[in-house]
């Protein structure tokens, strides 16, 4: 299922992928995004860790999409003036061979093209306190590594307040602690 690298427009990218909508007439793909990798290439990444915790029925997980060299080093070309400069210390990694196509969660299905949508990208990161016997600094037991990440950034300058949101209050049984984590996450977005 090849396409034309032309028929997909940028959306965004992350330190270790890029997302481009499919923009072409195949009804296939109307609808979709794809997932690139970026280089060099890091460690394998688990493509949906939140399934393990919610359950599939929440997450798209996505199926994989066969690419070659050449569509990536065409799409690469097609969307570089359009990615930030901040992230072009690195490309697509044209040495994969699958890319993962998704449903673009940004459209709704029934609705009409002038309507305009937000998509939020949620990383709750970890929404618990490592119980292990190895761990030499009590801190760690009752601090989160988010909230602790959180003073050494404010420590060193890179953010100019700390963040209220705490992924422990996402993950809490307590319905008020899971609607602060989110008025949280609107008040002081950050990514750690």
């Amino acid at each position: 299922m090849e396409s034309d690298p032309h028929e997909w427009h940028y959306i965004a990218e992350g330190a270790r992928n890029v997302v481009v909508a499919y923009t072409g007439s195949s009804h296939v793909l109307q609808g979709h995004v794809l997932r690139l990798g970026k280089g060099p290439p890091g460690p394998p990444e688990n493509p949906s860790p939140a399934a393990e915790v919610v359950g599939d029925k929440f997450v798209n997980r996505g199926v994989p999409y066969p690419v070659t060299a050449e569509f990536l080093e065409k799409l690469q070309h097609h969307i570089q003036p359009h990615r930030p400069q901040f992230r072009l210390k690195y490309g697509l990694d044209f040495a994969r061979r699958e890319a993962l196509l998704l449903v673009d969660n940004t459209k709704f299905a029934n609705a009409r093209s002038t309507y305009k949508t937000i998509a939020i990208e949620l990383k709750p990161k970890c929404g618990f306190l490592p119980r292990s016997q190895h761990i030499s600094r009590e801190v760690k037991r009752s601090v989160c590594r988010f909230c602790m990440h959180q003073h050494e950034k404010l420590r060193k300058g890179e953010v100019e307040e700390i963040s209220s949101y705490c992924p422990l209050d996402l993950f809490c049984s307590e319905s008020q602690c899971r609607e602060r984590a989110l008025r949280s996450l609107f008040a002081t977005p950050q990514n750690n």
